[in-house]
């Protein structure tokens, strides 16, 4: 179910769906990160459009149907898409070859419904990788892109391990000579005793 109004499934449907989601994830920061192009646009029933994931890799779309009804509306979800995304995606590249029900009998095929680049270099909170939405598992993607926030707070409890190993260092250049001695050598690890802890 897409709708509970009475209205038509059109271009303007799309699109205002579009809209929400992509506003949807500029509010909450992923979709204006400056060091991340790499996130879900579309979760199906999360944003009311079951049976349809979009994801975005730096330039290109990759959009996923998992119902008949996904997949024959596919040329104008891309449209409308273009139209939300403006200048952000650049390509769009179908691929349900393998998530739609087989009794459909649909004969699905993947390919690039705009565009066609091969640039496939995204990037994650800095990271770059490459996303191979040929023949890369689901819509290509090398990381389960849910696990942002566990990556995120994995990244947070590493600088506390280290802000902690540099309170321990500290205290024991303080307690004793030898110790202080290490702090004066050229090791970048142990020049932060004797000055301001790094963060």
């Amino acid at each position: 179910m897409l709708s509970f109004r009475q209205e038509p499934i059109n271009h303007d449907f799309w699109k205002r769906k579009l809209e929400i989601a992509y506003d949807m994830r500029c509010a909450i920061g992923i979709a204006i990160n400056p060091v991340n192009d790499t996130y879900r646009l579309v979760h199906g029933e999360g944003d009311n459009l079951p049976g349809l994931v979009i994801d975005i890799y730096a330039k290109t779309a990759v959009m996923q149907a998992h119902s008949a009804g996904m997949h024959v509306d596919r040329m104008v979800i891309a449209e409308a898409l273009s139209e939300v995304m403006g200048d952000k995606i650049e390509n769009i590249y179908y691929k349900s070859e393998t998530t739609l029900p087989f009794k459909a009998d649909l004969f699905p095929e993947n390919g690039f419904l705009k565009g066609g680049s091969n640039d496939n270099i995204a990037q994650e909170y800095g990271l770059k990788f490459h996303v191979d939405w040929l023949k890369g598992q689901k819509t290509g993607k090398p990381l389960v892109i849910g696990t942002v926030c566990q990556r995120s707070l994995g990244t947070e409890y590493v600088l506390l391990h280290r802000r902690l190993f540099f309170l321990r260092h500290a205290r024991r250049c303080k307690a004793r000579p030898l110790g202080r001695q290490l702090c004066e050598s050229n090791r970048p690890d142990q020049q932060e005793c004797g000055t301001e802890l790094p963060w």
